[in-house]
């Protein structure tokens, strides 16, 4: 996923948040807060497509510790019609 990819994911994003989690994200908020996660060093990001839909997607970052790295997750939303099949498990 890259920040040209926002168009894509941005209304599922408000969709997700303002419908089934009740907040109340304009666009705009939910564009800023997606392209500051995508324009973080060492992100990787990916979205799901079946059959030119989008069901979702993930984002998030690797960290550099001393002897390891760690991947912080930051969004994961799939879709509502699609929850509750094993798509945001095979995911993770």
């Amino acid at each position: 996923m890259t920040t040209s990819d926002i168009k894509v994911i941005l209304p599922l994003y408000v969709s997700y948040y303002n419908e089934q989690e009740n907040n109340c994200w304009t666009g705009e908020a939910a564009g800023k807060r997606i392209h500051q996660i995508l324009s973080t060093e060492d992100y990787f990001s990916l979205i799901l497509e079946k059959d030119d839909r989008t069901l979702g997607f993930a984002m998030g970052y690797f960290k550099q510790y001393d002897d390891i790295i760690g991947y912080t997750l930051e969004e994961i939303i799939i879709a509502y019609e699609y929850q509750n099949q094993c798509i945001g498990s095979t995911v993770l």
